[in-house]
């Protein structure tokens, strides 16, 4: 179960990483940022299963809010060239 685990990880963190850096390859950094943030996702999503006072569009705006603002804190020389589009 852990390799399916792992592999679905590895899947999304790769089409997360080639939507907001399309152009090259992405910073080491960015990739450590994202992998972290697929784990937030995870466990965030796990623990509101088991909420009664969180609406899903609550939870998935926290998420996607948190992605956003984690990609916008990576220094400027790691930044992903599409986060840009992501900032509000």
């Amino acid at each position: 179960i852990q390799a399916i685990v792992e592999n679905d990880m590895q899947v999304q963190q790769d089409r997360i990483l080639s939507a907001v850096e399309p152009v090259g390859k992405p910073t080491e950094l960015t990739q450590i940022a994202v992998r972290s943030w697929l784990h937030f996702l995870r466990n965030a999503c796990h623990t509101w299963l088991d909420s009664a006072n969180v609406s899903r569009d609550e939870i998935r705006d926290l998420c996607v809010h948190t992605l956003v603002a984690m990609l916008l804190a990576l220094p400027e020389d790691s930044r992903p060239s599409g986060v840009a589009e992501l900032a509000p």
